[in-house]
């Protein structure tokens, strides 16, 4: 198979100079800019979802931090184990959430839910005791740092 570099084509292990004509030098031409702009849109996409899904903070003096939240599924649509997506209810509020990483979860579940991913399966008794603990500092936000 022939290689060609620069006008110059990789044969049998040597290089021999040959003739490019405009047109083939165009076509190599397009083909690496089209590559890199593929490359260019690849990696803005990249970014982008990162910044969508991350957890930064909107203050700059919180640290960020991100929560898994227990939901249960109440409903699951899609046959296909990586586009499998449910509808969780968190404590009365309904989000949609990708189940790819849990293709064992039925309805009825509880899935622990983070940035819009079920990660695992829990039982409804740890579920419960996250929301509790959930509420707990819910009241405890009332709070204030100067306060005794």
């Amino acid at each position: 198979m022939d290689l060609l570099v620069d006008g110059l084509c990789l044969f049998g292990g040597k290089l021999a100079p040959v003739q490019v004509g405009l047109a083939w030098r165009v076509v190599i031409y397009m083909f690496v800019v089209i590559a890199l702009a593929l490359v260019i849109a690849l990696a803005i996409a990249l970014v982008e979802l990162v910044e969508r899904t991350s957890c930064a903070s909107e203050s700059k003096n919180d640290p960020p931090m991100c929560l898994a939240i227990p939901g249960k599924i109440l409903n699951i649509r899609g046959e296909d184990p990586l586009e499998r997506t449910g509808k969780i209810d968190f404590g009365g509020v309904l989000k949609d959430a990708s189940l790819a990483y849990v293709p064992e979860a039925v309805v009825g579940d509880y899935v622990i839910v983070h940035v819009g991913f079920a990660i695992s399966r829990v039982d409804e008794a740890e579920a419960r005791q996250v929301f509790a603990y959930l509420r707990q500092m819910e009241d405890l936000s009332e709070l204030t740092e100067g306060s005794p």
